[in-house]
């Protein structure tokens, strides 16, 4: 199972409090939180358990959005990750 929890933010801390990105993921989370739980991944494990699953492992990556940094580590570190979430093959033009 896997459930995304969006909370946009910057390694560098370079998105500024005025960009739309930080005024879109604010008015998302506020959205949200009217009807619904916007950070249900938090309580999955527990509701498994409640369920009476055992054997829970839970897993937490950091999904590249965007621009990543230019060095050889982060370009490495990003391919790394989507290819461990499953999402290797969306970026795999990019390599080429």
């Amino acid at each position: 199972m896997m459930e995304y929890h969006l909370n946009f933010q910057s390694e560098t801390n370079t998105i500024r409090e005025s960009s739309a990105l930080r005024a879109w993921s604010q008015n998302y989370q506020m959205a949200s939180e009217t009807d619904r739980e916007p950070k249900a991944g938090r309580y999955l494990p527990g509701w498994m358990q409640q369920a009476g699953l055992v054997d829970i492992e839970t897993r937490c990556f950091a999904l590249p959005v965007g621009a990543w940094g230019q060095s050889k580590s982060s370009l490495v570190k990003g391919f790394t990750l989507l290819e461990r979430t499953g999402h290797y093959s969306l970026t795999r033009a990019a390599i080429s």
